[in-house]
């Protein structure tokens, strides 16, 4: 017998068990046409779009393509997938990561490659503008500077 997993999620402020699966061919092939489309998110540099796509072409594709039952879940869109409590869908990433696992495994490099052009358009944008983009994460360079601003009032502080 084939392994699944039964979670409860709220959608709508309804609970909701979905029946999650081990992959089979159909729900590998629509787990690719879930990461084209989230690959095909433009980033432009804001926080909002980062998320976007990174949910788009990690945590919504794995999770959704997995779902057995009930069906509504299974195609629910990416907007509606990011309106749901993070803590519950903890939940559901670890359950689908472990009847899932390769799909895992095989985007954390790309994951990682977006975040670092999220921070390199951040960056430009801070060059040209002088300030950096609203709800962007903040520049390496500005962190550096603040992190050793922090250290020194320490130590200027325990002496």
């Amino acid at each position: 017998m084939t392994k699944r997993a039964v979670i409860s999620v709220t959608i709508n402020d309804e609970p909701v068990e979905i029946t999650l699966r081990p992959a089979n061919i159909g729900d590998a092939s629509y787990h690719a046409e879930l990461l084209n489309a989230g690959d095909a998110i433009v980033l432009d540099g804001s926080h909002d779009t980062f998320g976007r796509k990174n949910v788009g072409t990690y945590l919504y594709p794995h999770c959704v393509a997995c779902v057995e039952s009930p069906i509504s879940v299974r195609e629910m869109t990416l907007a509606d997938f990011m309106q749901l409590d993070e803590q519950e869908l903890d939940g559901w990433a670890a359950k689908t990561q472990e009847l899932n696992n390769h799909w895992w495994a095989s985007q954390a490099k790309q994951v990682m490659a977006s975040m670092a052009q999220v921070v390199e358009m951040s960056e430009q944008a801070q060059k040209k503008t002088g300030t950096p983009l609203s709800g962007s994460p903040q520049s390496t360079t500005t962190n550096k500077r603040r992190t050793k601003a922090s250290h020194r009032s320490k130590n200027s502080a325990s002496t």
